[in-house]
């Protein structure tokens, strides 16, 4: 999950983090956590963290403390979140949370479409 956080106002930011490390701690209880990390940009938090099962990540965003932060945060600071599956892994990569194929592309490489990346805003 990927999550990006841009408070209203830049004093926030602090409050953002500590609450990153405070639930850091309580997903590390939650069976099927793997690692989360937080990324510091101008003005704003990312927040990437990775899952093993749909239902671990279930059972972190709905617990109480969770839901009550969400709620406080969004009154003050603008959120992004998206949900992403992987799909396969390098080639050289050893396991790492457990036996995932290879990733092989979805559109082969002689017909890729051109073009600048979106952009995030």
């Amino acid at each position: 999950m990927v999550t990006r956080v841009r408070p209203h106002r830049r004093t926030m930011l602090p409050r953002i983090v500590w609450l990153f490390f405070r639930f850091k701690r309580l997903a590390r209880r939650i069976p099927g956590y793997v690692d989360s990390v937080l990324v510091l940009r101008t003005g704003a938090v990312m927040f990437v963290s990775v899952w093993e099962t749909q239902s671990a990540l279930i059972r972190f965003t709905t617990h109480g403390e969770h839901t009550d932060a969400v709620r406080w945060t969004r009154t003050r600071a603008d959120i992004w979140s998206g949900i992403f599956r992987l799909s396969g892994t390098s080639s050289l990569s050893r396991p790492w949370i457990g036996p995932i194929r290879h990733w092989t592309p979805v559109v082969p490489p002689d017909q890729e479409v051109d073009g600048p990346p979106h952009e995030l805003h």
